[in-house]
């Protein structure tokens, strides 16, 4: 983990970043010598990237999927409502535990919205879970980052009220992007609670007709396009500067 000062700008941020990336492959290689010597113990690995949909939740992920990708987006969907299939899932991977998050996008509208009143129910749904496995799961609160004091608001119970251990965010909403002033509150929250902010890309409209058509890897591109331009929107707007933590 990085430590920046709060005066720390976001040009010294992104050479921090740099050195991080070379101390992470020194201890990468460290580590992968040690995997030889038998008297060390295997590390835990703990897979952060989960998406969970409670089955009282309805997916609209079939809505723009094509005729082509129906049959597999099918078998998706059957898997991320089924909270059985995630705890086998643990040991076929050989993983110790699994971080889990539920994407709005998933069960949002033609217009992007999802009803009010869902996104506290999403949390409810998923510490209970989590409660359940202890060890086993763990859960990020679902919020929308650009609900101004509303999402700060959801984001505190979360963690609080809820026990759950970071928050997921979308990295874009229409036109916004993470370093609008409707987003700041929330982040404001994750900072002051001192929890990781997971920002996870969308499928931007404009961005996915145009790039879709080189097919899936264009699709894919896409999605790691507008994260990328989360991140920067984030960098370039101050928020690290103004919220170190």
């Amino acid at each position: 983990m990085i430590n920046t000062k709060p005066s720390a700008g976001r040009r010294e941020f992104l050479r921090a970043v740099g050195a991080g990336v070379a101390s992470s492959a020194i201890v990468a290689q460290t580590g992968n010598a040690q995997v030889q010597d038998k008297s060390v113990q295997p590390l835990k690995v703990i897979d952060f990237h989960n998406h969970y949909v409670g089955p009282s939740f309805a997916l609209t992920t079939m809505d723009n999927t094509p005729p082509a990708l129906r049959e597999n987006q099918a078998r998706i969907n059957a898997q991320i409502s089924d909270h059985n299939a995630l705890l086998r899932s643990l040991e076929t991977a050989g993983i110790a535990a699994r971080v889990i998050n539920t994407p709005t996008a998933f069960i949002q509208d033609a217009d992007g919205e999802v009803p009010k009143g869902t996104i506290p129910r999403i949390n409810d749904d998923i510490a209970t879970l989590v409660s359940k496995h202890p060890g086993k799961l763990y859960a990020l609160a679902t919020v929308d980052v650009f609900s101004g004091e509303e999402g700060a608001r959801e984001l505190t119970r979360a963690v609080r009220d809820l026990g759950l251990r970071g928050v997921f965010i979308e990295s874009a909403k229409k036109d916004l992007l993470p370093n609008a002033p409707q987003a700041r509150p929330t982040l404001a929250a994750a900072a002051e609670l001192g929890v990781p902010v997971f920002v996870h890309p969308i499928t931007d409209p404009t961005m996915h007709k145009r790039f879709g058509q080189t097919g899936r890897q264009g699709v894919r591109l896409a999605r790691a396009t507008i994260n990328s331009l989360a991140l920067l929107s984030l960098l370039e707007g101050g928020v690290f500067d103004e919220l170190p933590k």
